[in-house]
């Protein structure tokens, strides 16, 4: 009977054995997926509700501010404006905070689903492991892929919380002038995927953009919120601008064959071009035009002199080397009218025509106008003025131009030259300070 006994046990504990075997660490996987896939789906869900109530706040605090700016000019309801904004304020940054915990919540409930994708994935294989089963392939289309989608979010930034349309010549042209030689490192074939994310990218919710961007080089120096938020009419505090410039430039040398550098001013320069090559719903000659006339007026004392179809040419010339050649008689045209109309603007026009450049612009319409009264510019409105005139100019001829070094000082030189400085005193002075 203890013989029978010990096999029997034998037998039984055999079978456990094999029974057991059968049982892989992906069949553990399997077992282990349902839990989380649910908790990422339900992470990414709230994530969702959470920018859609950001986009809604950020909608409101700027119904409240246009109210506030309202109520100043008529003198009437002042206060009650203010309390208004600061509610709607305090809304949006609750909103912008729990945004926040949602995308750090998507990104560790679905880290833990990816992490269970195989086991030959860090070799190259096709089940991914943890990567979540990405081959080096679709790595590759994920960088081209957020590149383009970036990009279009700051489209959208700066046309009204819509992506622009933008045609493959007026995306090349936008992506040559952010980054030089980069359109003509990609073939029909990428520059056609590019364009196609950029304009998907009005589709993207929180929990999209987490995931798109989700393992990417540098990624997590970014807050998605404000990214997300552009489509709502939001903009990017400095440190996000710096932070999105370094990983779009990564992403761009990771896909492209390497050696680009980062653009200097990001938000303006893309604010520029956008507008040069028509996506942003304003007249680029309209605005380059406007532009350089108050760049002219501050280094003339305030004054935009009175210049022929030759001399505008000249001072284009002096401040871009041989753009004159690259515009048509009829730009040029459009540009002397534009730039003579600049000299009597008041701050409603002039808010029209260059605060209406974009929501990533920071150029400020009041400093600009105060540039007509005989103001000055510091030193990041100059730069910021000068990038985006440099990025319209770019967008419009169609081929990158560099920003001028010392601008004001090429102006008031040429306007000497040309005898036209403000006033026999005046202008030495001037010409002696720039």
């Amino acid at each position: 009977m203890s013989r029978l006994m010990r096999v029997a046990a034998t037998i039984a504990a055999t079978a456990l054995v094999l029974g057991t075997a059968g049982l892989t660490p992906a069949a553990f996987a399997e077992s282990a997926a349902p839990a989380a896939t649910t908790s990422c789906a339900s992470a990414k869900s709230a994530a969702t509700h959470a920018a859609a109530k950001v986009r809604t706040t950020q909608k409101r605090l700027g119904a409240a501010k246009k109210a506030l700016t309202k109520a100043k000019k008529k003198h009437h309801k002042v206060a009650k404006a203010r309390k208004s904004v600061k509610a709607a304020t305090k809304a949006h940054n609750t909103a912008v905070r729990t945004a926040r915990t949602a995308t750090a919540r998507v990104k560790t409930a679905c880290a833990k689903g990816g992490s269970t994708g195989g086991t030959t994935g860090n070799t190259g294989g096709t089940t991914g492991g943890n990567t979540g089963g990405s081959t080096s392939g679709d790595t590759t289309a994920a960088k081209k892929a957020a590149f383009g989608a970036l990009l279009g979010l700051l489209g959208a930034a700066d046309n009204g919380g819509s992506v622009p349309s933008l045609n493959t010549s007026q995306f090349s042209t936008l992506l040559n002038g952010l980054f030089p030689g980069a359109a003509s490192a990609l073939d029909p074939s990428q520059l056609t995927g590019l364009l196609s994310a950029f304009g998907g990218a009005g589709n993207l919710d929180l929990a999209g953009l987490t995931s798109l961007l989700s393992g990417l080089p540098g990624a997590d120096a970014l807050d998605l919120s404000q990214l997300s938020g552009l489509l709502g009419g939001g903009g990017l505090s400095a440190d996000q601008a710096t932070a999105l410039t370094g990983v779009l430039t990564g992403l761009l040398n990771s896909f492209a064959g390497g050696g680009f550098s980062s653009p200097t001013d990001l938000l303006n320069q893309f604010t520029g071009l956008l507008s040069g090559v028509g996506g942003s719903g304003l007249n680029p000659t309209d605005a380059l035009g406007s532009l350089i006339g108050l760049l002219t007026a501050a280094s003339n004392g305030g004054s935009v002199p009175a210049m022929n179809l030759t001399q505008f040419t000249d001072l284009l010339d002096s401040l871009f080397q041989g753009v004159s050649s690259q515009l048509t008689s009829g730009q040029l045209s459009g540009l002397l009218s534009a730039f003579t109309a600049s000299g009597s603007f008041d701050p409603t026009i002039l808010t029209s025509r260059v605060g209406g450049l974009g929501g990533l612009s920071s150029l400020d319409p009041t400093t600009l106008s105060g540039v007509l009264g005989g103001g000055s510019l510091n030193a990041a409105q100059l730069t910021a003025l000068t990038n985006t005139l440099t990025g319209v100019l770019s967008g419009l001829a169609g081929q990158n131009f560099a920003a001028p070094t010392n601008p004001l000082s090429l102006v008031n030189n040429l306007l000497g030259v040309l005898g036209l400085v403000l006033g026999p005193i005046l202008g030495p002075i001037l010409g002696g300070i720039l």
